[in-house]
């Protein structure tokens, strides 16, 4: 009886693999770079988590953020192609938020800040508009991850739910320097609350940012948008 041979059978992708598909890497970490054409040309008008998302009707009017628990949105690395064609139906995409502390161990926040910049470069490869979301971990880990997106761009930051207390405003306020200090961004997209003694000074520096209520906010009365 003639022997199967394993080499010829199709390998399954467990690596996803599919996800940087033709992408160039960061020298060390080899983070996928993301390419400045994926870049969406345009501001968002309104902005939805993507664990709401399927409650709007005219979903070409919004761009899908993950500013929401990591649990919500697991599945779509898991099944990036099941939900390719889904996020497709809006406007654009805020790239994914899987979390990063500076007190989880290095591997898992190298882990997913690779996971999110893997899913920003497959959504960008695949025509879909994306605005990069930043959010990187601790100094020895974040000037790589820098090197993984273009500067002079728009980019996205979520506050919401992390700039409570004084401490965590002045933590926010040293990374809104931080990112402009490695990415130079054209303009900021910050979803949640902008409190004056973080945001003012850049604004007077001339930065461009554009304000987003939370969505939860914006059924109850507010202004998803700028």
């Amino acid at each position: 009886m003639q022997k199967s041979n394993y080499f010829d059978k199709q390998v399954k992708d467990n690596f996803k693999a599919e996800l940087v598909e033709n992408a160039y890497f960061t020298s060390e970490e080899e983070y996928p770079i993301l390419r400045e054409e994926f870049i969406s040309k345009e501001i968002p008008k309104k902005i939805i988590p993507f664990d709401k998302s399927k409650e709007v009707k005219n979903r070409k009017d919004y761009y899908v953020c993950f500013y929401c628990a990591d649990e919500t949105f697991n599945k779509i690395y898991n099944y990036p192609k099941r939900y390719l064609k889904f996020l497709s139906t809006f406007a654009g995409v805020i790239t994914p938020d899987w979390s990063i502390h500076e007190d989880l161990p290095i591997i898992k926040q190298k882990e997913n800040m690779n996971k999110n910049l893997e899913f920003a470069y497959f959504l960008g490869n695949n025509g879909i508009p994306i605005i990069p979301n930043i959010r990187c971990g601790g100094n020895k880990v974040k000037e790589e991850y820098y090197k993984a997106i273009p500067k002079n761009i728009k980019i996205a930051v979520g506050t919401y739910g992390f700039i409570k207390s004084i401490k965590e405003q002045e933590n926010f306020d040293a990374f809104i320097e931080e990112i402009i200090y490695y990415l130079d961004p054209c303009d900021i997209i910050v979803y949640g609350a902008m409190p004056k003694r973080v945001f003012n000074k850049y604004i007077k520096y001339g930065i461009n940012f554009h304000h987003y209520e939370p969505y939860i906010s914006n059924k109850l009365g507010g202004k998803n948008g700028n």
